[in-house]
């Protein structure tokens, strides 16, 4: 069952857990458990549900800018502040599950986004995301690769030469696709991490 950001604090940070508190208590009713979705950052490769004063402040809460300049209707995982305030949300989310639900666990897990990507760009062109492009591939991502030893993206490092490098360098072609993703992945291990912290499900 989805749990939606804008919904859930459609004020920053002035949280709403009625509707949560309201799967619960009917999922206790039937005699059943739930696993919820945040509908964060990303749904679908867009930002649909985050709330109203993230998407009316682009200045602050900075979307993925498209090979030609055009803001899309994302949120950068490139932006500090999106992360941040996700992530506040989320850990609410989840500080509110443990005071409400930590004895009957009504709520068995949680999944952190959904469908995340971009739609209309393989990834962000902002002058923030272009400085991590062309800046050398994490040494964690590298040591991942050279101990696989095989696999898809280990292929495509050795066909763009088996470098280390910036990401063009290292992966060619679709370095700017393989960024993306490795971006989007820390981002939400580290939403799920915090909220882990406090709500150990």
């Amino acid at each position: 069952i989805p749990v939606y950001w804008e919904q859930m604090e459609p004020v920053e940070g002035q949280f709403d857990f009625s509707p949560v508190d309201d799967l619960i208590m009917r999922a206790r009713a039937e005699g059943i458990s739930l696993v919820l979705l945040w509908f964060g950052t990303w749904k679908n490769g867009d930002m649909d549900y985050v709330p109203a004063w993230v998407k009316t402040d682009p200045a602050r809460f900075r979307r993925v800018t498209s090979s030609t300049g055009k803001m899309v209707w994302v949120l950068s995982s490139h932006c500090p502040a999106n992360f941040e305030a996700d992530c506040a949300a989320f850990v609410a989310l989840c500080r509110h599950l443990a005071e409400f639900d930590a004895v009957e666990r009504t709520v068995i897990a949680l999944q952190v986004e959904n469908e995340p990507g971009i739609l209309a760009s393989d990834r962000d062109y902002h002058p923030d995301a272009q400085a991590v492009f062309d800046a050398p591939v994490p040494p964690e991502l590298m040591a991942a690769l050279q101990g696989a030893g095989r696999g898809p993206v280990y292929d495509l490092w050795q066909r763009a030469g088996g470098r280390v490098g910036s990401w063009p360098e290292t992966l060619g072609p679709a370095a700017g696709e393989l960024m993306t993703a490795w971006s989007i992945a820390t981002y939400i291990d580290g939403i799920a991490a915090a909220g882990k912290a406090v709500y150990d499900i």
